[in-house]
């Protein structure tokens, strides 16, 4: 898909990838002709684009140019140790686990018609 191109396909395939948290990164041309010029190799991230630098570079070593991508983190700041909040999986947790399942009053889910009277 020549990326240049402003087609239905092409804003359907993006849309496509937005939805998943992918954007494309550049619209450089990828391969230069005598007579045409195409976007048809590209670097796809979930990472916002300020953050990203993509540069299209010709290693003449085929048809087409190659894409390098750097990630620029000069203005990140470092991530504060947070709690968190994680789950400990062994015997005893499993045991407990259970339990709580056997004594779990399980008759109110085939007591409600739907999912709505079943949380009031």
């Amino acid at each position: 898909m020549n990326f240049l191109n402003k087609t239905n396909n092409r804003d359907i395939f993006l849309d496509l990838l937005r939805s998943y948290d992918l954007d494309l990164s550049t619209i450089e041309p990828t391969r230069i002709t005598a007579t045409n010029e195409t976007c048809i190799d590209n670097i796809f991230t979930n990472m916002d684009n300020n953050d990203i630098d993509v540069k299209t570079v010709n290693l003449h070593m085929g048809d087409h140019m190659a894409q390098i991508a750097e990630y620029r983190n000069d203005n990140k700041t470092p991530e504060t140790n947070s709690p968190k909040l994680t789950r400990i999986f062994n015997n005893s947790s499993l045991q407990d686990f259970m339990l709580n399942a056997e004594t779990y009053p399980w008759q109110y889910l085939y007591h409600n018609k739907s999912a709505t009277e079943m949380s009031q």
